[in-house]
């Protein structure tokens, strides 16, 4: 009987370290290596090989016990899991506000339990915070795995029990989780990126080749004695790694990921684990002894990178090239001392009973989730660091967690096709708002009005996120529901016999690289002059139409956006903890943000001017009249939310410009 030593692999350690890297690098230096992500889907094929191979391995030969297989994954996965939990955690103490660290204490909860990959689906959305700023999002693929080594040995095993044959189980679930993927894809994308159904593919993908056995092997049958031939091993593993490697240059964020895509490195790591470790490329390429070191140390440099990355980009807004470069050294000196004085010792017997030491690290883990859901259930709040100011830090931690896109609590709300139509008063007359989330953000204003018993019309809103509220804009991906927006206002209108139209919009944004613009039969590049003024042609018809028969139209002009409007930016951070940045006292000039906006409030009261339709401007009651627009209200409350969205606290007692539209009294 072999030993696991006799089973060990020099060349996957070295695709690991290409994985890794891989990963390590697009997240430093994501203008380097920009498909870097695929690392993860390589991890995933190797652990596929390699978890199938010691069970299918245990099963034939009648030895396959459950507790041993998951005593041996809890010493593998749990001391470095532990320790970047308890490191993360403590820092967010030094650096984080209470709303953050509320948030990373549910991330704990979701890491501890390995669940973190469902949490983040749950969050995902076009207005939830940047990627970059959540120090463990990295988890979620730790999840993925745990998730199926919680399934794939009984299943194995059954299969084994009922006499079914292997190659059956192995189709049917890569069948499955594959259709999933596809369909995800195009219906979800955030589900397809984290749910494990559609990621399960990509490890059976590494258990096929373990159930097939590498093309070495063996075989008295014609085609796998073709297939184990030297030419076709060593081409077979030369074109595996060319393809991971081409993916990890060429694939792009934009890409529908893993959709279709992910077939390339996931076969073309299939191809290098399957030539066996006797090619040229396995032998001589992926066994050279920094790789192979690199990849003994992959799962906890891989844990240890992304906390580091995270936190210097909550740290610091432009770092110098020199801090990420200190913190991809870092995180190779942590997981080699995670490797070298936890691992080792824990996982190859240094350390006596094995049992004993597993649940130690199970208590120490589930510890770790309970501290994360105190936490999370506390709101952060905690021991923390701030330094003086005459500024309310309570209330610039609540704008921190404040989401965007909210209805409020007098609307009768319809969804449809991830937009939404609301329903506010019983008045005479009826009015609607129409528009993407920087028009649904003067939602709490009609709703004070409703409360006080003024509104004398009855108010709709249909407002979808990054959904133009005029036709023309070709949307795809994620928002390709946008695109009917325009008849969803025109059924509105006809069904609810509306008077009253008010357009709004983040104008800016359906201008520009990425989008495209349809007028009169033709598709203009959103870059090109031509596609500007076809937007402000399709306004200008939409706005014509809409006023047939005597209807009244509303175009609100843009409100002001800066990067200072942005909580983050109120907050100035160091390394070893957080104040409010003096610049943000000062505001913004006026003049600065009239100037932004002037092209867009132009056009658009041009367009007022030729149609007879009105022109609502909320910019003196966001910024005053005065020459510095303040971004904060009432002792220190922050304005906005983030760079452009206005806070409801702020809405609902200072925006008074759609009064008159709504209301005939006023105070």
């Amino acid at each position: 009987m072999k030993t696991i030593n006799e089973y060990y692999r020099r060349d996957i350690d070295g695709l690991r370290a290409i994985a890794v890297l891989s990963v390590v690098i697009h997240h430093a230096f994501d203008g380097h290596v920009r498909g870097g992500f695929i690392g993860v889907d390589v991890f995933f094929v190797i652990s596929g090989y390699l978890i199938s191979s010691i069970i299918i391995r245990d099963i034939r030969q009648d030895r396959f016990s459950f507790i041993r297989f998951y005593s041996n994954r809890v010493r593998r996965i749990f001391p470095a899991l532990f320790l970047v939990l308890a490191a993360t955690l403590t820092y967010s103490f030094v650096v984080l506000l209470p709303s953050e660290r509320e948030a990373l204490g549910k991330h704990i909860v979701g890491g501890a339990g390995f669940i973190a990959n469902i949490f983040f689906w749950l969050e995902s959305g076009y207005f939830e915070k940047s990627a970059t700023l959540k120090p463990l999002l990295h988890l979620w693929s730790l999840g993925v795995e745990e998730q199926f080594y919680l399934l794939w040995p009984a299943a194995l095993v059954l299969a084994a029990h009922f006499r079914i044959k292997l190659l059956f189980i192995l189709i049917s679930v890569f069948t499955l989780s594959f259709v999933a993927n596809i369909v995800l894809s195009i219906r979800d994308p955030s589900g397809d990126y984290f749910l494990p159904i559609s990621r399960f593919w990509e490890l059976m993908v590494g258990a096929a080749v373990a159930f097939g056995g590498t093309w070495c092997s063996d075989s008295s049958n014609t085609l796998k004695a073709r297939l184990s031939s030297v030419p076709v091993r060593e081409i077979g593993s030369a074109l595996g790694l060319i393809l991971i490697i081409a993916c990890a240059y060429k694939f792009r964020g934009r890409f529908h990921f893993p959709g279709w895509w992910a077939l390339l490195p996931t076969l073309g790591t299939a191809m290098v684990i399957a030539a066996g470790p006797h090619t040229f490329v396995n032998r001589r390429l992926l066994s050279l002894p920094p790789l192979v070191f690199i990849g003994l140390i992959s799962y906890p440099l891989y844990l240890w990178h992304w906390p580091l990355l995270s936190y210097q980009r909550i740290i610091f807004s432009a770092p110098q090239t020199w801090v990420p470069v200190a913190l991809v050294v870092a995180s190779l000196i942590l997981a080699w001392a995670t490797y070298a004085f936890v691992e080792k010792p824990i996982r190859y017997g240094l350390i006596k009973h094995k049992g004993m030491t597993a649940a130690v690290l199970v208590g120490l883990v589930v510890g770790m989730g309970g501290a994360g859901l105190a936490l999370w259930l506390n709101k952060g709040e905690g021991p923390g660091s701030s330094a003086g100011s005459n500024l309310n830090m309570q209330a610039i931690n609540q704008a921190f967690g404040e989401k965007v896109f909210n209805t409020t609590p007098g609307m009768k709300v319809t969804h449809y096709n991830e937009m939404i139509i609301t329903e506010m008063g019983t008045g005479s007359q009826s009015v609607l708002f129409a528009g993407d989330s920087l028009l649904l953000h003067y939602a709490p204003r009609i709703q004070k009005i409703f409360d006080e018993k003024r509104l004398s019309s009855k108010v709709f809103f249909v407002a979808g996120a990054s959904c133009p509220p005029f036709p023309g804009i070709i949307k795809t991906g994620w928002f390709a529901h946008c695109n009917e927006m325009h008849d969803i206002i025109r059924k509105t209108v006809n069904d609810n016999n509306i008077g009253t139209i008010v357009l709004g919009a983040s104008w800016a944004g359906y201008q520009g690289s990425g989008l495209m613009v349809s007028r009169d039969g033709k598709e203009i590049p959103g870059h090109l002059p031509e596609a500007i003024e076809a937007e402000y042609a399709n306004i200008e018809d939409f706005v014509r139409e809409l006023q047939r028969p005597g209807r009244k139209v509303y175009l609100i002009l843009p409100s002001p956006t800066h990067g200072k409007f942005d909580p983050q930016s109120i907050v100035s951070r160091t390394m070893t903890g957080y104040s409010i940045d003096p610049e943000s006292q000062d505001g913004v000039s006026t003049e600065t943000l009239k100037i932004n906006r002037k092209t867009i409030a132009t056009r658009l009261r041009e367009i007022a001017a030729r149609t007879g339709a009105e022109t609502l401007d909320p910019f003196d009651d966001i910024c005053g009249t005065g020459p510095r627009c303040s971004v904060f209200f009432a002792d220190g409350k922050p304005k906005f939310a983030d760079t452009m969205h206005l806070r409801a606290d702020f809405v609902k007692d200072h925006i008074t410009v759609f009064d008159a539209v709504v209301s005939t009294t006023h105070p």
